[in-house]
């Protein structure tokens, strides 16, 4: 499954004469570097730090860190797709520091093609800081559509995760779950599938997950905690609308 569409590369665009600069993809994944797994060239990842208005100029790393990651992939110009987390900037688009990273990125935009990646659920930030970026270059805005509820979820499950349809299910609604929220990620999917198949390969079941969730030193269970677990058999087994 394809998450990331290459910035360089939308047809509509296309059509009316010039590519876009960048994508901006909002996700609620907490882990990005598995987005570069998918892509071609020469990636490079960059979290792009808050700094407060008051940074001395000579204190403010962001954009020298930057030219050095692409000093040390040594890609050409055109190979260079960097990939800029800048979360940590939602709300704080008219600071100058933000003004003047921006400025810069547009100066590289004949060399570099970007992808912003910020990691919320908070539409109106979101597309206020999207806005932001689009006075300075031409871009698209892409939501993650994994998590947009429970149903895209289950058919990313299913298809990238070799899940069955009842136990992603049962895994949608759990990664929905409050606590789980902050670990829902690639990462935190490929360690559960890894310590349920071990070697195997083979579509997890849901009786899988909730033995894996009854053992308290397994990935899910430690997740889950042990009130969850006690509380879902007390429920006789109901779990978002699927029943154990």
């Amino acid at each position: 499954m394809r998450v990331l569409k290459n910035p360089k590369t939308n047809e509509a665009d296309r059509e009316r004469g010039y590519d876009n600069d960048f994508l901006f993809f909002q996700t609620v994944f907490e882990d990005v570097g598995g987005l570069l797994a998918e892509e071609k060239g020469i990636p490079i990842l960059y979290r792009f730090d808050y700094c407060p208005p008051y940074t001395a100029p000579k204190d403010f790393r962001g954009i020298k860190d930057l030219q050095l990651q692409v000093q040390r992939k040594n890609v050409f110009c055109q190979d260079c797709r960097i990939f800029l987390d800048v979360t940590e900037w939602l709300g704080h688009e008219q600071e100058e520091l933000f003004q003047v990273t921006m400025k810069y990125l547009h100066d590289k935009t004949g060399d570099w093609s970007y992808t912003f990646i910020v990691r919320s659920e908070e539409e109106e930030k979101i597309q206020r800081m999207y806005l932001a970026i689009r006075c300075y270059m031409k871009g698209t805005l892409e939501m993650d559509k994994r998590c947009r509820d429970k149903r895209h979820l289950q058919k990313y499950l299913e298809n990238t995760w070799l899940f069955d349809e009842e136990a992603a299910a049962f895994m949608a609604s759990f990664l929905f779950e409050s606590r789980v929220r902050q670990v829902r990620s690639d990462t935190f999917l490929r360690a559960v599938v890894a310590e349920i198949q071990g070697k195997e390969h083979w579509r997890i079941q849901k009786k899988d997950l909730l033995e894996s969730l009854k053992d308290p030193d397994s990935i899910l269970g430690m997740v889950a905690g042990c009130d969850w677990v006690r509380g879902l058999e007390e429920k006789g087994g109901e779990h978002g609308g699927t029943r154990v």
